[in-house]
Parts: structure tokens; C-alpha cells; sequence
């Protein structure tokens, strides 16, 4: 596996590695999250941060995104269990994010964890009693749903879920929880999903992920901190300057200037943007072009690989040089040739560029990816409307619907 670690167990679907010379008392097991095209030698969940804090852990990896329905969880589960970790350390605590929060939650009793601490989970496979994401559902199409919440979440230990209560989705899963086990829900308005960038904008994440392993989180202390980072956090920002945008006010036009002003100071500290991406985007939705583009320059020297950055500097450029613009889009693109966004930049800076051919081979390719996202075909329509033929622009009001 992935930065060394004992392996004690892998198969086809899982691996299971184990460090577990750190100081602490208290062990983690943590199980990775959902990836688009995860390999064999992927890392553990979190491994540099345990490691660093001489925390005991045991990574569960998955090979493949299996919401881990696969049998040879029995025999994972096993090894893990004949480390006797129980009897080793003072508390163990399950750990994951997405995916991995499903694991952590479902295989709680099994491990026989103390806390768990889960990010953005999932109730059960496809959903049952919630939704279930359009793309999850093509990767976990057929699969056999053969661990559930209400027979493996633990009913002793300590169950926090942190969640962004915006995101309908989420919600639903953990009211579905709700109806089996007590939670404590730590709410993050704007975290997204999940909401792990958000607490590391706000240098939260390790205090928060030390105190649950410690047994010393306290909500409340939590939540007063939350409040109190919320005026420099990039993703507050970013999120409620979007709340604001469809009535502009001057609410949402001072939010967009607090950002700029905490990018600007950043860039000139020479600070860490743990999302680069919001940063780009509240430069587009704030910045007119002269300001903006030195600023994504500047972010761009330092994140040379984050497509929105490469994404809002090609939306810039379309109206004074749109050859560099197509440029821009297109490095974008290499990044993530399944979002759908980034391949209509490009197909809007080829029409800029008078490559209609092109273009229009581009949108075919984008329509073939099937992607709903009704405000990303919104915002193209209305950029592109004339250069469109009327099949096209059918296929394009059907996402809209």
C-alpha cells in the first residue's frame, strides 16, 4: 500500500494496513472515501495526519467504490479484531468521510469502537429510505446491499456526524439515522460536501478530529469557534455571497468584498489556500476583469493544477483573448475530462474563436456525458444561444427540465 504500513489483510476489494507504533492511547480505524478511479496503492484515509500525531491507526482501503457491500469485509473485519485493539488502547474511534463514513458507522459495533466521527455519510446502499446520487448509482448499479446502519452502527458508542445542512441529500441520510440511533450533529452551513475543506480553511479540522479521539470534544466550544472563523473562511464566504446573488444587496456585495480583502491578504502573506477553488470562484463573482486577473495569476503560481483557477481565468479572457482563453479551458479539462463545466468552457471559447466545427463536437461529447447540472447548462445556453443548431438546443433545454 501506499506510504508503508503493515498490510494484514488485502483481497480483491480491501486492504487493511496498520500503524500502529504512535504514542497516543487512543486508535483510529479509518476507512477511505469514494474516488473516481481509485488504484491499489492509494494511501489510507487521513495517514499523514495519524502519523504526525503519533496516533495508532488501522487504514480499511477500498479498491473500488463498493459503499463496502463486499464480502470480504468478514475477513477485514477479522484481522482487524485479532489486533485486539481493545484491549491495547483506551478508545477507539471509526473515522471517514463520505463512503468512508458509512463504513465507519456501519462496522462501528463490529470494530467495537467508542466514538465515531463521520463526515458526510451515507445511511445504506442506493439510499433505501433516502436519496442517492445520480453517479453513485451507476457505479453501485447491481450491488447487494449486505451491511446495514441499523444491524452494524454501534448502539453504545458515541456518534457525532458532521454535515452541511444545506445539502438536502445529506440530510436525508441522516435523518434516516436518526430514526436507529442518537447522533450528535455538528451543522457546518456552507461545508458542502463534504464539509473537511471548509474546517481546514478555518484551522479546525485537527482540533476537532483531536478532541473526539481524546473524548474531549465539547459541542459547545466547538460550535462558538465555528462561529467565530466564519468572517475569514473562503467557503462562508463563497456560500453566502451565492445566497445573496440572485437579490443583490448590499449584504452580499460586502461579503464578496471581505473575501477579496482575505485572498488579497493571503496572497500577500504568502498563506495556504486549502480551497483554491472557492477563491477563484469568489475572484469571478466579485472582481471585474483588471482586478481579477492578477489576483488568479497570482493563486495560479501557486495551484498551477486546480481547474477552477484555470476555469474563471478562461471566463475572463473569452472577451479580450480568447485564443489564451481556449488555452486555459482546455488545461482545465486535461484535469477532469468528465466535468461537464470545464468542457463547455471549452466549447465556449472555440465559439468565441470562430471553430464552430469544433464546438459543436465538443457539446456533442459533453451532451454523450449525461450530466443534469441544470444551472451549468443554464449558464451556457445563455452564453452560446446563438451558435447552437435546434437539436442541440433541445438536448440542452431537456437538462434544464
Amino acid at each position: 500500500m501506499k506510504d508503508g504500513g503493515q498490510v494484514i489483510f488485502e483481497g480483491d476489494d480491501i486492504a487493511v494496513c496498520t500503524e500502529l507504533e504512535g504514542t497516543r492511547s487512543d486508535a483510529v480505524i479509518t476507512f477511505t472515501s469514494r474516488r473516481l478511479n481509485p488504484k491499489r496503492d492509494r494511501a489510507g484515509f487521513g495517514v499523514e495526519f495519524f502519523r504526525k500525531r503519533g496516533i495508532p491507526a488501522v487504514h480499511v482501503i477500498s479498491f473500488r467504490n463498493h459503499w463496502w457491500q463486499v464480502a470480504e469485509m468478514d475477513a477485514a473485519i477479522a484481522a482487524i479484531n485479532a489486533l485486539n485493539l481493545k484491549g491495547r488502547y483506551s478508545s477507539i474511534t471509526t473515522y471517514g468521510s463520505s463512503m468512508g463514513a458509512h463504513g465507519a458507522l456501519v462496522f462501528s459495533d463490529a470494530m467495537k469502537a467508542d466514538r465515531v466521527l463521520a463526515f458526510s455519510p451515507q445511511f445504506a446502499l442506493h439510499g433505501r429510505d433516502s436519496a442517492w446520487n445520480a453517479v453513485w448509482a451507476r457505479e453501485t448499479a447491481g450491488m447487494v446491499e449486505r451491511y446495514r446502519f441499523e444491524d452494524g452502527c454501534s448502539t453504545t458508542a458515541d456518534i457525532l456526524v458532521c454535515i452541511d445542512p444545506r445539502f438536502a441529500t445529506d440530510m436525508a441520510h441522516v435523518r434516516a439515522m436518526q430514526r436507529h440511533r442518537p447522533i450528535q450533529l455538528i451543522r457546518i452551513p456552507f461545508g458542502q460536501h463534504p464539509p473537511m475543506k471548509y474546517l481546514q480553511d478555518g484551522h479546525l479540522l485537527t482540533p476537532l478530529v483531536d478532541s473526539v479521539l481524546a473524548g474531549s470534544f465539547d459541542m459547545a466550544t466547538f460550535m462558538a469557534q465555528l462561529r467565530a472563523n466564519r468572517r475569514n473562511n473562503l467557503r462562508y464566504v463563497l456560500g453566502m455571497a451565492r445566497a445573496h446573488q440572485r437579490r443583490p444587496s448590499r449584504i452580499g456585495r460586502c461579503l464578496l468584498d471581505r473575501g477579496i480583502e482575505e485572498i488579497r491578504e493571503r496572497l500577500d502573506q504568502g498563506g495556504r489556500f486549502p480551497t483554491p477553488g472557492d477563491a477563484a470562484q469568489l475572484i469571478e463573482l466579485g472582481c471585474p476583469p483588471e482586478t481579477a486577473l492578477p489576483l488568479l495569476d497570482a493563486l495560479a503560481k501557486s495551484y498551477p493544477d486546480d481547474p477552477s483557477i484555470l476555469t474563471a481565468r478562461s471566463r475572463f479572457l473569452l472577451s479580450t483573448n480568447p485564443a489564451e482563453a481556449l488555452v486555459a479551458a482546455k488545461l482545465a479539462l486535461k484535469l477532469n475530462r468528465k466535468n461537464v463545466d470545464l468542457r463547455l468552457q471549452v466549447v465556449h471559447a472555440q465559439f468565441a474563436l470562430g471553430l464552430v466545427q469544433e464546438a459543436r463536437e465538443g457539446l456533442a461529447t459533453a451532451l454523450s456525458l449525461q450530466e443534469r447540472n441544470p444551472s451549468v447548462w443554464k449558464r451556457f445556453l445563455v452564453r452560446c444561444n446563438g451558435q447552437l443548431d435546434n437539436d442541440q438546443r433541445a438536448a440542452i433545454l431537456a437538462r434544464l427540465n
